[in-house]
């Protein structure tokens, strides 16, 4: 038994072919927002496109997330802050072609958590309970993004720290990927949120006019909840 870090779905079918528990990292943003809002209640529905968010609402009384830009009151986006005051037991039909994605892909697996830098400890501390009690592994997926206009998918910095991160709480002994994402994890934590202003999405991002969502990202352990993935849910524990 084993803690590992592997990139998106290469890396998802090795660790299904293992048995592993899953913990799911895409800092910018999609874990961030799933962190933000189970630690108020919300329930999330995983979607890989808005067309899915918005059949999911249908079938499962929820409401369908919407871009950064159409966000407002009653309106929920991959923006932690839309979370804000959100009641609980809402339910949000979540939609992001990175994180949410993956997440659709991991259904079946031992036990599958979701973690960003902001609850990295609480989720990596879960997985590796999890994995003791089911006698496997832990594989930390750092996500990736899917490149504008194209079906190509870039490594992403912020996911590897976020990783890194979440292995850093695993107690299993690590594999040398995970050894390397753990220290880069520690040699950037000082300085996490000029770090992630500066890799690729966080430029993106506050170019957008939406530095504040990088920023609460770059919160290491802001929050303890441990959002699960249970059939087409992720709740809050």
């Amino acid at each position: 038994m084993m803690c590992t870090v592997a990139f998106d779905l290469p890396g998802l079918r090795e660790a299904r072919r293992r048995g592993d528990v899953l913990v799911l990292v895409d800092v910018l943003s999609f874990s961030t927002a799933v962190a933000a809002g189970t630690a108020r209640g919300v329930v999330f529905l995983p979607a890989g496109s808005a067309r899915r968010a918005k059949l999911l609402s249908l079938e499962e009384d929820a409401v369908p997330s919407v871009g950064r830009r159409e966000g407002g009151p009653g309106k929920y986006t991959l923006s932690p802050s839309s979370y804000d005051g959100a009641p609980a037991g809402l339910r949000v039909a979540l939609r992001s072609p990175n994180g949410a994605r993956l997440a659709v892909a991991s259904r079946g697996a031992p036990a599958v958590v979701v973690a960003g830098l902001v609850n990295a400890s609480a989720a990596g501390a879960a997985a590796g309970e999890g994995a003791k009690a089911s006698r496997c592994g832990v594989t930390v997926l750092a996500a990736g993004e899917r490149t504008a206009g194209s079906r190509r998918r870039r490594y992403a910095a912020e996911d590897f720290l976020g990783a890194g991160a979440a292995a850093a709480a695993v107690d299993l002994p690590r594999t040398g990927e995970a050894e390397a994402a753990v220290r880069a994890f520690e040699g950037c934590r000082g300085d996490l949120e000029a770090v992630l202003l500066r890799t690729a999405s966080g430029m993106e991002l506050a170019g957008a006019g939406f530095a504040a969502d990088v920023a609460f990202a770059a919160r290491v352990d802001a929050l303890r909840v441990v959002p699960l993935l249970m059939g087409r849910e992720i709740r809050g524990r």
